[in-house]
């Protein structure tokens, strides 16, 4: 049985007397999972919106657990979440990518480009190698320890830790806990996807590709050229690395990309081992970059691949987001085997803001195909015009979805009105957020893809304009290959979840306030076609645009 006055001391917001500081409905679904969690269920969903406040009914869930002797973790997808879990929460310590974190060895480069990485019989003097009992073993020990290394065994030792989603697919030194909490999960299986997908550059392969189209090909020939190769070239890269040491410029760029061959290569394995196991065709396709032409290799879903690769993390797992459909995302997460009811182990949370302070405007000016964009792009310009010279007066931020659309936007916006105008940097996306956060005066941020863990409370934003609906590009082999199947759900809950995800950006309190503006006809359609599939709160909002 739940013991109610240790889980209420696990909260971690209190009041100037010390008892917890609930909103509406915390206590209720944080009671409800330790419910679950005792009757043996091991999935639960948490399925509430922006103001709910699901951070610290997580921390909470982790807390009471902690006091029985079970740790847990807590992941999210995006780096700008585990910052603000830092600031919120700092008692659950955060580990991060090595990327993030120093080399003191080597001050100029990180700690996953250091002298460390070289293998051999390297020893640096910021690693002190304990032993169980905590006694150092390096004899080169200098007294001060690694950052990273100081983080990971901070978060190994914690019972609660926090991590990046991605980050937990590679973290097996902290083993496996007895929760494990996902936020934001609604866009994971589509993150694996990308995770999952292989890049085989032609300037790393010393053999020519199938000239085959057949999955089953590419296979065969993976198997007897491809692997052999790549192992070799680790190995080759491995020896080279000693003989850089001198010269760190060189060392870091021969460093990552030996990484980058050994990412590969471990992508490559799962690849062949899954097509024995199931025979389910990946997508090809060839295409290129700054670091040259390559095949790429996706497969069509990746339920199949999550249990191993992070729901076995956790003996029960917690999957929360305000936009998320249980019955849908079981089968699409491939969670199907977890024990779970739909009565006992799902909590829905109803908006607590005002629907009239954050409304939805919609009005169709034509849709944003392929064939009808050069029709409809003018007519969407012209009103966009009219939002912004109407709020000169205040920030907003249109959500373009692509580099051409946000062009058209800086080649056709009034004259008189370019200068409010702040565009997203391509090579440095965060942080031409971060500055345009810290700019005074109103100003117009277009972006092309921020509908996710952005903050836009209060005076940051009072105005977003939704360009084009998100569908996946149709034209796109691995959407085709889910459309063929006639998977049209997916195909448009992709787009659902990302226009709610997007409303949710601008308004994050009872007392904010804030404008949604959409003119692609698509919507109509969607909303139309999709009504069940919409969450109540955001169909509240929803009204026509007086424009």
């Amino acid at each position: 049985m739940v013991n109610e006055i240790l889980m209420d001391s696990c909260f971690p917001f209190k009041d100037a007397a010390g008892k917890p500081s609930y909103r509406k409905g915390q206590r209720e679904c944080i009671l409800k999972i330790l419910a679950a969690q005792e009757q043996g269920y091991t999935l639960f969903g948490i399925d509430a919106p922006v103001g709910f406040g699901k951070s610290p009914v997580i921390v909470a869930v982790l807390q009471y657990n902690a006091q029985s002797g079970q740790s847990g973790f807590y992941t999210t997808p995006q780096k700008i979440l585990q910052n603000q879990l830092l600031r919120d929460f700092p008692d659950v310590p955060q580990i991060k990518g090595r990327a993030n974190y120093i080399c003191l060895d080597a001050p100029a480069v990180s700690y996953e480009e250091g002298a460390c990485q070289l293998g051999g019989d390297y020893q640096c003097p910021y690693d002190p190698k304990f032993d169980e009992d905590g006694v150092p073993q390096n004899q080169n020990f200098s007294g001060t320890t690694c950052t990273y290394i100081e983080a990971r065994n901070k978060c190994k030792q914690a019972k609660a830790c926090g991590m990046n989603t991605a980050y937990l697919t590679l973290a097996k030194f902290f083993g496996n806990r007895a929760i494990c909490v996902f936020d934001e999960a609604h866009g994971i299986p589509e993150q694996m996807v990308d995770s999952l997908g292989i890049k085989l550059y032609h300037k790393d392969i010393d053999a020519a590709f199938p000239r085959s189209t057949t999955f089953a090909a590419h296979v065969d020939w993976m198997r007897q050229v491809v692997q052999p190769q790549l192992t070799q070239k680790i190995a080759d890269a491995g020896k080279k690395l000693l003989a850089l040491k001198k010269y760190p410029e060189r060392l870091k760029a021969a460093i990552a990309e030996k990484k980058r061959l050994e990412g590969t290569l471990e992508n490559l394995n799962r690849l062949v081992e899954d097509y024995i196991k199931v025979h389910e065709d990946w997508v090809i396709t060839s295409d290129n970059n700054r670091f040259g032409s390559f095949v790429y290799y996706r497969p069509i879903t990746s339920a199949r691949f999550l249990e191993g690769l992070i729901w076995s993390r956790g003996a029960m797992v917690i999957v929360a987001s305000g936009t998320i459909d249980m019955e849908y995302y079981i089968k699409e997460a491939g969670l199907e085997k977890r024990k779970f009811d739909p009565e006992l182990c799902v909590f829905t949370a109803e908006s607590e803001f005002p629907a009239e302070k954050s409304p939805i405007f919609y009005r169709g000016l034509g849709k944003l195909t392929y064939k009808e964009k050069d029709i409809t792009m003018p007519k969407i310009m012209a009103a966009i015009n009219k939002v912004i010279r109407e709020r000169q007066d205040v920030r907003g931020m249109i959500h373009t979805f692509s580099y051409e659309r946000a062009e058209y936007i800086r080649d056709h916006i009034a004259p008189d009105l370019k200068h409010l105008l702040v565009f997203q940097d391509q090579k440095d996306r965060v942080g031409s957020l971060n500055a345009w956060f810290e700019s005074k005066g109103p100003s117009v941020f277009v972006s092309t893809n921020m509908t996710e863990g952005v903050d836009l409370k209060g005076d940051l934003c009072r105005y977003q304009i939704y360009m084009k609906i998100a569908y996946a590009n149709i034209s796109d082999k691995r959407v085709a290959a889910r459309t063929g199947r006639n998977d049209w759900l997916w195909y448009s809950m992709q787009a659902i979840e990302d226009i709610e995800q997007a409303s949710g950006r601008a308004t994050r309190s009872k007392e904010d306030w804030s404008e949604m503006f959409i003119f692609d006809s698509s919507f109509g359609d969607l909303l139309k076609r999709y009504n069940k599939c919409f969450k109540q709160w955001f169909k509240a909002r929803v009204k026509q645009c007086p424009l």
